[in-house]
C-alpha cells in the first residue's frame, strides 16, 4: 500500500462575513510585514500574473500560486469593506527555501573544523551493543569520545613512504600526552629524534604500519626514532621500526633509546634492517618490558662483513645505576649481529620463552664493573649462534654469564654454537644450570669449548662459588670433531655441584668433564685432572674437601657412547686399558685408573 496524505486544496475559496462566498470580493496581497504590495500567480508555471488585488469569481475563488516570498493577505468586499489581515504567510516552496537554508547551515557547522562547540561537538553517542543502548552507559558528544584518541593523521602525517613526517608525529605525540597515540597503516618517513610524553598508548596497525629513518647522512647524535626520557608509563604496540640499513651514512645511533624510565613496555614490534642499537636501555630504567617482538637481520652482519656489529636490546650503565624488574619474553631474533641481549647492572630479570637464530650471542652479561642479580633464563630456543670471521676469545657464547647473583638458567634448547652453549664466568655466584638441552656447543676450538664451561678463563681466577650443573644433556651429534667436552670446568671454583647430567656423544668427540689449568691443545687428549686448587667443589656429591680429590665421579651422571682413544668407555668400571709409549696418553690412564673408570 502506498504512503498517501491529504490534498492541498486546488482553489483558495474566501467567504463574507454572512458565511456566503464572497463574490466579486477582494485579496491584496503584499510582503509580509509591509504594505508594499507583491505579486502572486494564476498557475504552477509563475509566469501569469494575478491582478493585484484579486478579484474573486462567483465562487469566491481565485486561482493563487505563491514564490518562496512571506506574505501578508487582506481581504476585503467588492466593496472594500476590510474582512480580515493574516501576515507570513508562505508556500511550500517558501517552506523548501528556509529548510535548504537551515540544512546548509546545520552542515557548516557539522563541517567545522575550527570551532570546539561545533563539529563533532553537535553530535551525540552512547555506547551500546546490537540491541541498543547499555544500560548505565553515560552519553557524551563525538567530540569528547574522539579526544580519546589521538592520530598522527590528525597533525598532518601522511605515512606515504615519501613525506617527512617527523615534525607532524612529534606533534601528536605532544597532544596525546594522557591518551592513545594511533599509526593508521602505512610508512611514516623519520628524520630525526621523536621524544615520547609520559602517560601514553602509542599503537599501530600490526604488520602494516612502519616508521622508517629517512636516506641520507646523519649526525652522531640523531639517528634514533624514538627516545624515551625521564618518562613513566608508555606502551607501544604493534609498530615496525626500519633502520634503512645502508643509506643514513656512518652513524649508528640506536633505533630507539629508553633512558631513566618507568614501567615502558615495547609489544608485539618489529626491527628490521637497523644499523645501530634496536633498543638502547640505559641508566635507571625500572619495569622495562619487550614482548613478543621481532628483530630481523639488525646490528650489522655476523661475519663483519660491513664493518660494524651492535645488539638487538642493549641494558647500559654507570657502575652506580641500577634498572630492575626488567622482562624479555617471547621474542624473536634472526641474523642478530651482535648480542640478542646484552645486560648490565640489572635485578629481577626474566628472560624466557625467546628464540634466537643464526645470530652471535643469545644473552651477555657485561662483566666489571657491572652485576646482574637476580636473573631467570628459562625456555629459549637458541640455534645456530656463531662468530663468523672474528676472532674473539670470549664471544659468543650463547648464554654468557659473567658476574650474575641469584641466577637460575633452566629449561632452555641450545642447537649448534660455536663455543659453550651455557657459561658461567667471572665472579658469578649462586647459580643453578638445569634441565638446558644442549646439542653440538663449544665446537669451535677457540677458548669454551665445553657443552657448559664453569670458569673465569685458563689459569685465571674466577671467583665463582656456588654453583649447581644438574641434570642437563649435552649431545653431540660427531659432526665436529673439535668438540671435546660436555662440562668444561676452570680453576678455582668453589661450592660447585656437578650432578645428574646426561652426556651422550659419538666417537669423534673427547668427551666429558674436564678440569683444566691450561686447555690442552691436540684434538685427541682427553683428561680428568685432580691437581687443580679446587675448593669445596663436588661433582657429585662426592669429595674431600681437603685434598682435593674428586671420587667415583661418573656415579650420579650417565655417559652413553663415550670413547676414550678410540676405546669405549661406559658403566662405571671397564677392562683395563694398556700404557701406550704416549707419556701424555699414560698420564691419562693413570688419572682413570686411580678414579676407578678403568680396571688397574
Amino acid at each position: 500500500m502506498p504512503s498517501v496524505s491529504l490534498s492541498p486544496p486546488p482553489k483558495l475559496q474566501f467567504f463574507g462575513t454572512d458565511g456566503n462566498p464572497l463574490v466579486g470580493g477582494k485579496v491584496y496581497t503584499y510582503a509580509a510585514g509591509t504594505t508594499t504590495p507583491l505579486t502572486t500567480y494564476y498557475d504552477s508555471t509563475g509566469t501569469a500574473v494575478n491582478t493585484n488585488p484579486i478579484i474573486l469569481d462567483t465562487r469566491g475563488e481565485a486561482n493563487i500560486w505563491l514564490p518562496s516570498a512571506a506574505y501578508k493577505f487582506v481581504l476585503k468586499s467588492s466593496t472594500d469593506t476590510l474582512i480580515w489581515t493574516v501576515d507570513n504567510i508562505t508556500s511550500a516552496e517558501a517552506l523548501k527555501a528556509y529548510m535548504v537554508t537551515l540544512l546548509a547551515s546545520f552542515a557548516a557547522e557539522l563541517a567545522d573544523t575550527t570551532n570546539a562547540t561545533k563539529g563533532d561537538a553537535l553530535i551525540g553517542f552512547r555506547q551500546s551493543n546490537a540491541s541498543g543502548a547499555l544500560a548505565n552507559a553515560v552519553g557524551r558528544t563525538v567530540h569528547q569520545k574522539f579526544q580519546e584518541i589521538v592520530s598522527v593523521k590528525d597533525f598532518g602525517a601522511t605515512g606515504d613512504g615519501v613525506t617527512d613526517d617527523t615534525v607532524a608525529i612529534q606533534f601528536a605525540v605532544t597532544a596525546a600526552a594522557g591518551k592513545a597515540l594511533y599509526f593508521p597503516a602505512g610508512t611514516y618517513i623519520v628524520s630525526d629524534i621523536i621524544t615520547l610524553v609520559s602517560n601514553t598508548v602509542v599503537y599501530g596497525d600490526q604488520g602494516i604500519t612502519t616508521l622508517k629513518l629517512k636516506a641520507k647522512t646523519y649526525a652522531a647524535a640523531n639517528v634514533s626514532i624514538f627516545v624515551l626520557t625521564g618518562i613513566s608509563n608508555v606502551y607501544i604496540y604493534g609498530l615496525i621500526f626500519n633502520g634503512n640499513k645502508g643509506n643514513i651514512g656512518s652513524a649508528r645511533n640506536p633505533i630507539n633509546t629508553v633512558y631513566n624510565t618507568v614501567k615502558v613496555t615495547f609489544d608485539t614490534c618489529e626491527w628490521i634492517a637497523c644499523e645501530g642499537i634496536c633498543l638502547n636501555v640505559s641508566t635507571t630504567t625500572d619495569s622495562f618490558a619487550v614482548l613478543n617482538c621481532r628483530f630481523i637481520s639488525c646490528g650489522g652482519a655476523t661475519d663483519n662483513s660491513d664493518g660494524y656489529r651492535n645488539q638487538a636490546i642493549a641494558f647500559s650503565s654507570s657502575a652506580g645505576a641500577r634498572s630492575k624488574d626488567i622482562e624479555i619474553t617471547g621474542n624473536y631474533f634472526f641474523a642478530q649481529g651482535l648480542d640478542c641481549i646484552s645486560m648490565c647492572n640489572l635485578d629481577d630479570v626474566v628472560v624466557s620463552n625467546n628464540a634466537a637464530y643464526d645470530s652471535y650471542a643469545f644473552l651477555y652479561n657485561n662483566p666489571t664493573p657491572y652485576r646482574t642479580i637476580n636473573l631467570t633464563v628459562t625456555g629459549n630456543v637458541i640455534y645456530n649462534t656463531n662468530q663468523g670471521s672474528l676472532n674473539n676469545l670470549v664471544n659468543p657464547v650463547a648464554i654468557d654469564l659473567p658476574r650474575v647473583s641469584n641466577a637460575s638458567i633452566t629449561g632452555n634448547a641450545i642447537f649448534k654454537c660455536e663455543q659453550s652453549g651455557i657459561g658461567i664466568f667471572d665472579d658469578s655466584v649462586n647459580v643453578v644450570v638445569s634441565g638446558n638441552s644442549l646439542v653440538d656447543c663449544g665446537y669451535k676450538a677457540v677458548s669454551w669449548y665445553g657443552g657448559i664451561s664453569v670458569g673465569g678463563g685458563a689459569g685465571v681466577a674466577s671467583g665463582i662459588l656456588e654453583v649447581v650443573v644438574a641434570n642437563n644433556t649435552v649431545v653431540s651429534t660427531g659432526t665436529y670433531t673439535n668438540m671435546k667436552f660436555g662440562i668444561l670446568l676452570d680453576s678455582d671454583l668453589e661450592a660447585v655441584i656437578i650432578s645428574g647430567n646426561n652426556l651422550v656423544n659419538y666417537v669423534t668427540s673427547k668427551y666429558g668433564y674436564y678440569v683444566y689449568t691450561t686447555i690442552p691443545g691436540a684434538a685427541n687428549v682427553f683428561a680428568l685432572t685432580t691437581n687443580t686448587p679446587i675448593s669445596a667443589t663436588t661433582l657429585i656429591n662426592d669429595v674431600d674437601a681437603y685434598t682435593g680429590t674428586i671420587t667415583n665421579w661418573r656415579k650420579e651422571n650417565t655417559l652413553t657412547g663415550y670413547y676414550f682413544n678410540g676405546t669405549k668407555v661406559v658403566g662405571i668400571q671397564q677392562a683395563a686399558i694398556a700404557n701406550s709409549g704416549d707419556a701424555t696418553v699414560n698420564a691419562i690412564l693413570a688419572a682413570l685408573r686411580t678414579h676407578g673408570l678403568i680396571a688397574t
